[in-house]
């Protein structure tokens, strides 16, 4: 979604979405955790990197669309914490609602 290279993959037997850069995190020093536990503590980590990586929110509507109907016991991003279980819904649920990123910001 920011980057034409950027991929994503998922795994329908493990019921596993390897995301890429989407639900990635940027940490302040000396903290980092492997699963996310803390859904509302971990969006400010997300927030920045998703609002200005992001070209566009028509990325997000594209993206949400292809992956409607997948059956996504985790999320697991290339750069950050791994969602399970509940967090899951909750972080495409937060994707869903940032309603400006990117070129969208400069309006």
């Amino acid at each position: 979604m920011h980057s034409p290279g950027n991929f994503h993959y998922y795994d329908p037997i493990a019921r596993v979405y390897f995301s890429g850069d989407l639900g990635a995190a940027v940490f302040p020093e000396g903290k980092w955790y492997l699963f996310v536990e803390d859904f509302e503590e971990h969006k400010k980590f997300m927030e920045p990197f998703h609002r200005r990586y992001i070209a566009t929110r028509r990325a997000i509507d594209v993206w949400l669309k292809r992956i409607k109907g997948l059956e996504i016991d985790v999320i697991a991003p290339q750069h950050g914490s791994i969602f399970q279980g509940e967090n899951v819904k909750k972080f495409i649920d937060w994707l869903n609602s940032l309603d400006k990123v990117g070129i969208d910001l400069m309006e």
